[in-house]
């Protein structure tokens, strides 16, 4: 299996770290997404793990040169849905970072132009934490019933970002870049189109990092008068145990699962505790391994759901007022 890669702004780790799975795969190439950024980085973790490859200047010089199984995409995230296009053009699967587009046109271009049997894998690799897995799993056995309300955590260290996440056109926004993890898991777990949305961000706390949103709230209404809402925030202290803090909370008419510190949990009629985890494999690994894990894998249209859905509520929060999602 030959990869290629674009772009190490992302997380190229979801390939890099799965090599060892699968003895077969080879980094055939890399570039940097024809942006200049420094790949001593990357390139050191594949000498650490014995990899050649072979470095492009140009994005198109390596899909045109490689006769390439499986690009990964990560960054420079405005660019994406132009890598997209592109490698998709190559007849090789996809796996790239989120959201799609960072706005409305780019959307809509994709996905008129990516149709079956190309293979496009957004990063969503949260649905394979254990917990959100067996969150999941549950779910769709009827642990809980009919979903009714959603409610979606993800807080963050700031640290020291590099500069292309002080600017919007280069991060994409705090709601763009790590709420699509929410409204992914939103989409995941309900299926349900979201309608409206009503947003609400702001930079203060940022910790100098120009213009990019330091905390964000977001109310979503779905199909069938479900209830979403999501929390969002670049504010967690240094000084606190883990980088991230992700929470999920599912109320059905039939029980509750949460997910949070790693744990699920479910309370209904049968049971009130922890739910014994299941072991998912990692999202590279998981995006090879077809029907075996359909459901699972974050597909093309999911990424087009969720990015409609992130765009809608970074303008949503820009404008201070609700908006419709559009359906693309």
């Amino acid at each position: 299996m030959k990869i290629g890669i674009i772009g190490v702004r992302g997380h190229t780790n979801y390939v890099v770290n799965a090599l060892g799975q699968l003895p077969d795969a080879t980094i055939a190439g890399a570039c940097d997404g024809d942006c200049g950024d420094d790949l001593s980085g990357f390139l050191a973790r594949l000498d650490e793990l014995e990899q050649a490859t072979t470095v492009y200047d140009e994005y198109a010089t390596l899909l045109a040169e490689e006769e390439l199984d499986v690009v990964c995409i990560a960054g420079p995230f405005e660019r994406t849905s132009e890598y997209i296009l592109a490698a998709a053009a190559t007849g090789a699967r996809i796996l790239t970072e989120k959201p799609v587009a960072n706005n409305y046109e780019d959307l809509r271009a994709l996905a008129a132009a990516i149709r079956a049997p190309a293979q496009v894998t957004p990063m969503m690799a949260l649905r394979f934490a254990p917990a959100f897995y067996t969150a999941w799993a549950a779910v769709k056995g009827g642990a809980v019933g009919d979903i009714r309300l959603i409610h979606a955590q993800k807080s963050y260290r700031m640290g020291e970002r590099p500069t292309f996440f002080h600017a919007r056109e280069t991060s994409t926004g705090l709601i763009p870049w790590v709420g699509s993890h929410a409204f992914d898991w939103i989409w995941w777990f309900t299926g349900s189109q979201a309608r409206r949305v009503y947003a609400s961000h702001s930079q203060v706390g940022n910790y100098g990092h120009g213009d990019l949103e330091a905390s964000a709230a977001c109310h979503v209404l779905l199909d069938n008068g479900i209830q979403a809402t999501v929390n969002l925030d670049f504010l967690r202290p240094a000084t606190a145990r883990s980088h991230g803090d992700d929470r999920l909370r599912v109320v059905g008419t039939d029980g509750i699962v949460e997910v949070r510190d790693d744990v699920a949990y479910l309370m209904n009629a049968d049971k009130d505790g922890e739910l014994e985890l299941l072991d998912p494999p990692p999202i590279f690994p998981a995006m090879l391994l077809g029907g075996a894990m359909e459901g699972a894998v974050p597909t093309f249209r999911d990424a087009v759901q969720v990015t409609a859905l992130a765009l809608a509520a970074r303008e949503s929060a820009d404008r201070r007022m609700p908006l419709e999602v559009p359906i693309i």
